[in-house]
């Protein structure tokens, strides 16, 4: 989200503890100075008090209405995600490399690594190594038929 909206909010929230603390001090001052009569104390009071509370009210709930929508967008941003894996594994018969993710998307390695474990810790996805040490990440699901049975039901020796 625009950081600027974030600071416009806090700028809000700023203006309103100013003018509270500007109401507050200047009925400190009438109280003290004993000039102003009693009504008048309070009526100045009451007269700056809502500005500075609508003003720090205000900011708070915008602030915290900007937060609630940069976490929906950042699920909404890790769900797509997870659809663009799903989807390029399916592509790819059921089996994805963090390279080949990497390759095929905007994600950086490491961003692609962490998908495809948050994937695997999750139970989705499983992992199988290479003879040469290679990493695959295997879609269950995507896996074409065969080759499903043989890995379910491995061959004795």
């Amino acid at each position: 989200m625009d950081n600027s909206n974030k600071n416009i909010a806090r700028g809000f929230m700023v203006l309103g503890i100013f003018l509270l603390s500007l109401a507050l001090i200047r009925l400190s001052w009438m109280i003290a100075s004993g000039e102003a009569p009693f009504f008048f104390i309070i009526f100045s009071f009451i007269g700056n008090s809502p500005y500075g509370l609508a003003f720090l009210i205000g900011g708070k709930l915008w602030l915290r209405n900007i937060k609630k929508k940069e976490k929906l967008w950042k699920k909404q941003r890790f769900v797509d995600t997870v659809n663009m894996i799903m989807r390029l594994a399916k592509r790819f018969n059921g089996e994805l490399t963090v390279l080949s993710l990497n390759s095929h998307t905007r994600l950086s390695l490491e961003d692609s690594k962490k998908f495809l474990e948050y994937l695997h810790g999750q139970g989705h996805i499983e992992l199988r190594v290479t003879d040469n040490g290679a990493i695959i990440y295997e879609f269950p699901d995507f896996l074409p038929f065969g080759q499903k049975e043989n890995r379910l039901n491995p061959p004795l020796y």
